[in-house]
């Protein structure tokens, strides 16, 4: 499309003219999320708020004018790249006067006579001291959307839409500003003859096409368009792309994917009410501009799919969520619900700890004289239920001493910390079995360890006392001590997972796996207390990027704490 720009016979600043039109125009902001730049573009009117979307750009010294009660005109002004003003059929209202007066020394009037009098162009001439005028308009409806892609010259891409009612073509203003695609218009099971010889004469014969090659997009399923045109046009060697929802809202959505594929990116939107037509048509083309897709809502609901649009694309958006029309057709409530829609949810990660064996935590107890472990060993293995079992106490202190008496004589136990000390009578020397016998009959001991007997059978010479640790690989006993834990990973939604750290402060990972939001993480055989991971003692260091927006990620090698 040819792009024209007229100087303006004058011009003055946008806030002068805001003070023009009066207060009724709203360029307000809502109370928002953090982070969202989101603003109101309304009027009292239809008139006013197409007069607040114009000024809201820059003056290009120009403008369209339509009939603000017709909207097949309307639709077609958006491939002009002009922001379009509204009238009445012999009047121009008060907003649109001052636009034209501040900003358009040349005014394309859309549509015959019966819908924009001699009158107006008339006084559009005398409101823009002099200005110039010229008319688009056809015999009817759809030739006067041929007329205006006349105007426009060839095309990669053309828009159709059936001329009969407004839904499906509600959001293809914005598609239509950025393709440079004219909107024609059909009815009917084949094509009109003027819109097949546009068609003819002028696709393709543009240059490099943006979205490919020369294509018609099909805007409304096939109630409103038969498949009969779709299979015209292709024989005519015309590609063709059918852009249709179950309902005007979900056409909406998908006209939005289109307009993503030929910007790379969705990067704002705005909101119009999907049950009327005059703030979409000034709409589209202030969303073409802005890179915006127009999104139908109701007054005082989102639809579902409007709702998953935005919020699946709120990375894009970046909180850039638009309304046109006051909140009499699009309230604040839901302007801030299409906001918090649009807000990409952050990664949140909480994990429990549960193990696979819980009753193995282990201690070996040696006789000292004998040194490193070389005597028989005693094994004493924390009673699964107990204080001891599993890895519910992360603070196990036994200390084990030569005495006269056997007996206990401390014992601490809560959830953080366990310590045993017992005295036991060796004076004359004993095996690790009548070690093992003294510590089983000892009904306080032997509720939070198992005693049994290590390696060997020989007799622990008679001397000074006995060592004693968490049992590892030089004093493992018959069998290998140990504690297998795993721990729980829940995200509170589905996400990708980079890594998790090769080690936790207090134990090394063996495997991880896991999909959408939840993970399982098998933690190396723990050998000694300190790769006991213990709740509310120890971190999980992670990496995890949110998979319905990949670009939200927890800091790198976030910690978590475990609980």
């Amino acid at each position: 499309m040819t792009t024209r720009t007229w100087r303006a016979k004058r011009r003055i600043g946008a806030a002068a003219l805001v003070a023009l039109i009066g207060s009724t125009l709203a360029f307000a902001s809502p109370v928002t999320a953090e982070g969202h730049e989101d603003s109101r573009l309304a009027g009292a009117d239809r008139y006013e708020t197409a007069a607040a979307l114009a000024v809201d750009r820059p003056c290009l010294g120009a403008a369209a004018v339509v009939n603000g009660s017709n909207f097949p005109d309307g639709l077609a002004a958006a491939s002009t790249g002009l922001p379009v003003l509204l009238v009445q059929q012999d009047s121009v209202p008060a907003a649109t006067a001052e636009y034209l007066e501040w900003c358009a020394g040349h005014v394309v009037v859309i549509g015959g006579e019966s819908v924009v009098s001699s009158t107006v162009v008339d006084d559009i001439i005398t409101i823009t001291g002099g200005g110039t005028v010229e008319r688009l308009a056809g015999d009817d409806r759809y030739s006067t959307a041929v007329a205006v892609a006349e105007w426009g010259g060839g095309a990669c891409d053309v828009i159709l839409a059936t001329g009969e009612n407004f839904p499906d073509a509600l959001a293809a203003g914005s598609l239509s500003f950025a393709a440079q695609a004219p909107i024609l218009l059909t009815s009917g099971s084949a094509l009109r003859a003027d819109v097949k010889a546009w068609l003819t004469d002028n696709m393709g014969h543009f240059g490099d096409c943006d979205l490919g090659v020369p294509t018609v997009h099909i805007v409304g399923g096939t109630s409103a368009v038969p498949a009969s045109i779709e299979v015209e046009i292709n024989t005519m060697g015309i590609d063709t792309n059918r852009i249709a929802g179950a309902n005007r809202y979900e056409t909406a959505v998908v006209v939005a994917e289109t307009l993503e594929a030929l910007q790379g990116g969705s990067y704002c939107a705005v909101l119009v009410n999907g049950d009327g037509f005059a703030d979409a048509l000034a709409a589209g083309p202030w969303a073409g501009w802005y890179s915006c897709s127009i999104q139908l809502t109701k007054v005082d609901s989102i639809p579902a799919t409007t709702a998953a649009w935005h919020a699946s694309h709120c990375e894009g958006l970046d909180g850039k969520i638009s309304v046109a029309g006051g909140t009499s057709v699009v309230s604040d409530a839901i302007h801030l619900a299409v906001i918090d829609a649009a807000t990409c949810t952050p990664v949140e990660l909480t994990a429990t700890v549960s193990t696979t064996d819980a009753g193995n935590a282990t201690w070996t107890v040696w006789n000292a004289n004998t040194g490193d472990c070389d005597s028989d060993t005693v094994r004493l293995t924390g009673i699964d239920g107990s204080g001891a079992g599993g890895f519910d106490g992360n603070g196990w202190v036994i200390d084990v001493n030569e005495g006269d008496v056997t007996a206990v004589t401390e014992l601490n136990y809560d959830t953080e910390y366990l310590e045993v000390s017992i005295d036991v009578d060796a004076e004359n020397g004993m095996t690790a079995a009548q070690f093992v016998e003294i510590w089983n009959g000892l009904s306080e001991a032997n509720l939070l360890f198992a005693a049994s007997v290590g390696e060997g059978g020989g007799t622990w010479a008679s001397g000074d006392g006995f060592a004693e640790s968490w049992s590892d690989s030089e004093c493992d006993g018959t069998a290998t001590a140990f504690i297998d834990q795993s721990i729980s990973v829940m995200f509170n939604q589905a996400v990708t997972v980079a890594d998790f750290s090769e080690s936790t402060p207090d134990g090394a990972i063996d495997t991880w796996d896991g999909d959408g939001a939840a993970y399982t993480i098998v933690m190396d055989t723990a050998t000694w207390e300190g790769q006991v991971v213990v709740p509310g003692g120890t971190v999980l260091n992670a990496d995890a990027c949110s998979a319905a927006f990949p670009s939200v990620c927890t800091d790198p090698m976030a910690e978590w704490d475990i609980g």
